[in-house]
């Protein structure tokens, strides 16, 4: 895009390391994902068993081991810290994406401006500055995703080698990060080849049945490999763990009782708010007459998606970071768009309409149901961290709706802008629901109390090891049915129960929409 100098790429990059690093450091980890992915590592760390991961005492089947290794060795050297391991998901994030910077050179090698858009690219679509800084592995697993499409490009470009040792790499990582996902993402670029591949200018006509002997075998490493694994904790742990590992991990996700299982249709509803802004933005340009033409690169991002797409769709369970893996592609499409734009700025005010309506109507939304009696009386909103959530999306909509000199100057504006809103809803969100999703004071005071020999018990249904991090909890609270408190209480008169309420009482501490409460014999 002429108006967008290279010298715009270092600030952009500038201004993803200071937004993370204060999202990261800026709050606390968020209930009930992030703090039990922070119970499996802290019971690790606690139990010395390094070699598989455990939920309350248990084997934890549903998520494979390297990000809480990689966690377990960042305590190692900085201690044991909530910041650790989103830290290190933010750097896995920034690699992949720099890895999408060579991506899109290789793609349009004739648009050699797309680098210098992609750190912009990432910020136009929404998911990714949602869940970069996040305690959640589609992150990380979208890095290996960028080295698995590096080792497709290198197989069709007959660079045996580097391809052998980028998708050894890709599968292995991604297969020890989120089980299988990664090879859907390699897998669905290495399908539509015959589309792209005799039009990229880096082909040099591999044998099919070489390149699918190659990834077939690379992707049977990686399974091989997870298998030994599976074998080894087998045993260390006492039990045959892979048959719980294979259905948590892969079979229980395709059945129709599947957790978060959705109909098929379900991801139309969800993929328009996770690539916001940026298909709005490529329409746009489109409409003012870009060619959106059948290069290979379009071919293989836009191939990839539709082949992703019927996976997913046909995939009972369903989660909007499915996707993650597949959006290193489309931010690289997306920057290869904005560095074609040139001239005045292309974005009438229609369209500048467009972009500003959803922020705009979601923050008036947001703030007519956080004044209502409800989450008044659940949530006790507070005042400033309310309103910074409620206006920033509004003085946002509002410097979209601002004319632009050129298309790249509103460009900025709309990632940027976007950015500064993600980081806001991570740092005030906490602070603006009073404490509803902030676990450590109550996990402190149960830590304390186990440790100085008082019993727990847990009677608010799946304990989901929610105060184990931050209480340092010493073992698993006694979990038991809302029907027993009354007998558990008896039998243990200077014990400790927290039960679930949907009412205030005394000794009680908001917590996910309701009331969490400390109930004591004495």
């Amino acid at each position: 895009m002429r108006g967008q100098p290279a010298g715009w790429a270092p600030l952009a990059w500038a201004v993803w390391v200071v937004a993370l690093v204060a999202a990261v450091a800026g709050r606390p980890l968020l209930p009930i994902d992030e703090t039990r992915y922070a119970a499996v590592a802290w019971e690790m760390w606690r139990d010395q068993h390094w070699l598989y991961p455990t939920l309350d005492g248990a084997f934890y089947a549903h998520k494979p081991p390297l990000l809480f290794w990689l966690t377990l060795l960042g305590w190692h050297v900085w201690g044991v810290a909530d910041w650790v391991p989103r830290a290190l998901v933010a750097l896995m994030g920034g690699a992949a994406m720099v890895g999408t910077v060579r991506l899109a050179a290789r793609l349009w090698p004739d648009t050699p401006a797309a680098g210098h858009w992609v750190p912009m690219a990432f910020g136009l679509l929404w998911i990714w500055p949602l869940y970069a800084p996040a305690w959640y592995f589609d992150v990380p697993n979208a890095l290996w995703c960028v080295m698995g499409v590096h080792g497709v490009l290198d197989v069709a470009a007959r660079r045996w080698r580097r391809a052998t040792l980028l998708l050894l790499a890709a599968s292995l990582g991604g297969v020890f990060t989120k089980g299988p996902m990664v090879w859907l993402t390699v897998g669905a670029v290495a399908v539509c080849a015959p589309l792209w591949g005799p039009r990229w200018t880096g082909w040099r006509r591999p044998s099919w049945m070489g390149a699918a002997v190659l990834l077939g075998s690379l992707m049977a490493a990686g399974a091989l490999a997870y298998g030994a694994w599976l074998w080894a904790a087998s045993i260390a742990a006492g039990e045959p763990v892979w048959r719980a590992v294979l259905g948590a991990q892969a079979l229980d996700r395709v059945s129709t009782d599947a957790d978060h299982a959705a109909p098929w249709w379900w991801y139309l509803g969800q993929l328009p708010w996770m690539l916001w802004p940026g298909w709005l933005l490529v329409l746009a340009l489109w409409r003012k007459g870009m060619r959106l033409g059948a290069d290979a690169g379009t071919l293989l991002v836009v191939g990839a998606f539709v082949v992703l797409g019927v996976v997913l769709s046909l995939v009972a369970g369903k989660r909007p970071h499915y996707w993650m893996g597949w959006l290193p592609l489309a931010a690289a499409w997306l920057a290869w768009w904005l560095a074609r734009a040139q001239g005045p700025c292309a974005v009438t005010p229609v369209w500048r309409w467009l972009a500003a309506l959803p922020p705009l109507l979601l923050a008036l939304a947001f703030g007519a149901w956080a004044t209502r009696p409800y989450p008044q009386t659940v949530y006790g909103w507070t005042g400033p961290a309310l309103w910074a959530v409620v206006a920033l999306p509004i003085l946002w909509s509002v410097w979209l709706l601002w004319p632009a000199v050129t298309t790249a100057q509103w460009v900025r504006r709309l990632a940027t802008g976007g950015g500064v809103v993600m980081l806001a809803l991570h740092l005030t969100f906490p602070t603006a629901t009073n404490g509803a999703w902030q676990v450590r004071p109550l996990a402190e005071r149960v830590g304390q109390a186990m440790r100085a020999g008082t019993p727990v018990a847990w009677a608010a249904g799946a304990h989901h090891g929610v105060l184990t991090f931050y209480g340092r909890l010493p073992r698993t609270p006694q979990i038991i049915d809302p029907s027993e408190v009354d007998a558990w209480v008896q039998r243990h008169p200077n014990g400790w129960v927290l039960v679930r309420s949907e009412h205030p009482q005394a000794g009680c501490t908001p917590y996910r929409g309701r009331w969490l409460c400390l109930r004591t014999g004495v």
